[in-house]
């Protein structure tokens, strides 16, 4: 630690000077001051004792602070435990700040001794606690666990959430381990942390059975008002995210069209991502025998589907362009059922509904259509990656979905025509 005054005078023994009770210069004030702070940095308890009780070194000043926190630093529990049992430096209140500065240095005997003292309030063991968690200190933070006066699940879980926004990998799973903690707290504001990063994390908070959603949040926050939010649906992690934006610029105004809450909500476009990637899921599940987690992305058409929990799984050119055809064929799929369910109301009172059912559907499949085309264009997407699979993949995927939309239509003209 920097102290001020370490080098104003040389050190000098305490041995080689007789101590009075006579008047004290200025001079020796300096000098008993560069003592203790030398005695504080070279474990000499003795004579912080005899600086004490014998009042040449005033407790209420900066030097005393700065001996103190040298003793924190060299681990000197006998002199920290002099001075915090001093009424006139306790009267200071910094064994509070105490702990928070040995839990930023990993000081783990020192954090041992000052999680004893019970003048240390809830609110500054808490924020020690979340500085381990920050740090990934798991063995300061197992000393906090094991402190009675101390409940980690603070400040709405405040400590898993900062563990994982630092990616603090040694330190979640022991959180996780702990009852008293709820890493869906907040809004699962742990999980939307670590949704991106290394596998390994999310994975950690996926597999934990308290990591609940509702139905009512799934329909009214995430589908239809555009809210970011995790759902589980049986075994199927969903992160809908308003941050995400993968996909190119769309000319014509198709991006900021995109982003429109309402022509989001009337077009269901929450809905539609989502069901093109649970065919992606479905794909993995049938292909790769693997779960899969989904992000359904809220400023565009993007989505992305990844295996859960993360597993080595053995690819082929094959293999990896049913995975990805299947979230366009599935998407596709669906809306031809909205437009066949609409082209059936034709002639009812209902007809306006099945025509909005039937144009949204529609829009969908042209949509879906564009994605692939965009998709090989800008390298990125379900299309792009079955180009990399080579030429003939490529093509039959083509083929695939020009079929199915070709299907559809003959389809719904049928039905539109049929009397």
């Amino acid at each position: 630690m920097n102290l001020e005054n370490n080098n104003i005078l040389p050190f000098i023994n305490i041995s080689d000077q007789i101590i009075s009770d006579k008047q004290i210069s200025a001079e020796e004030t300096l000098l008993h001051k560069q003592k203790f702070i030398d005695a504080c940095n070279n474990d000499d308890h003795e004579l912080v004792r005899t600086l004490i009780n014998k009042n040449l070194i005033d407790l209420n000043s900066s030097e005393a602070k700065d001996g103190f926190f040298a003793a924190i630093d060299n681990k000197n529990i006998e002199i920290v435990s002099l001075l915090l049992e001093n009424k006139l430096f306790g009267a200071r209140d910094l064994e509070n700040l105490a702990l928070l500065y040995a839990s930023a240095l990993s000081n783990e005997k020192m954090v041992r001794y000052l999680l004893t003292q019970t003048k240390i309030t809830e609110k500054e063991r808490n924020k020690a606690f979340l500085k381990a968690c920050e740090k990934d200190d798991k063995d300061i933070v197992a000393l906090f666990l094991k402190d009675k006066h101390f409940d980690p699940a603070n400040s709405q879980n405040a400590g898993i959430i900062e563990a994982c926004e630092k990616k603090s990998i040694n330190v979640i799973p022991l959180l996780l381990a702990d009852p008293r903690i709820n890493p869906a707290d907040q809004n699962h504001a742990a999980l939307k942390k670590v949704w991106y990063s290394h596998y390994e994390i999310p994975d950690l908070l996926l597999l934990d059975e308290r990591m609940t959603s509702t139905f009512e949040d799934f329909l009214l926050s995430n589908l239809f008002m555009d809210k970011s939010g995790f759902f589980k649906l049986g075994d199927i992690p969903i992160f809908f995210d308003r941050s995400l934006s993968q996909l190119p610029e769309i000319p014509y105004l198709g991006n900021s069209l995109l982003k429109n809450p309402l022509i989001r909500k009337m077009l269901l476009l929450n809905l539609h991502i989502l069901i093109h990637e649970l065919g992606h899921v479905l794909a993995y599940k049938l292909v790769y025998k693997v779960n899969s987690r989904v992000t359904v992305g809220m400023n565009d058409l993007s989505g992305f589907t990844a295996p859960f929990p993360k597993n080595k799984i053995q690819t082929t050119p094959l293999k990896e362009t049913l995975v990805a055809l299947a979230g366009p064929v599935t998407h596709v799929a669906m809306s031809s059922l909205q437009v066949f369910s609409g082209a059936l109301l034709k002639g009812t009172p209902f007809w306006p509904i099945g025509l909005a059912s039937g144009a949204i559907g529609a829009i969908q499949i042209t949509g879906e259509v564009a994605y692939a085309v965009l998709s090989i264009k800008s390298g990125g997407g379900d299309f792009a990656d079955i180009s990399r699979q080579g030429k003939l993949f490529l093509v039959a995927a083509t083929i695939a979905l020009f079929a199915q939309v070709y299907f559809s239509i003959m389809m719904t003209s049928a039905i539109l025509t049929h009397e």
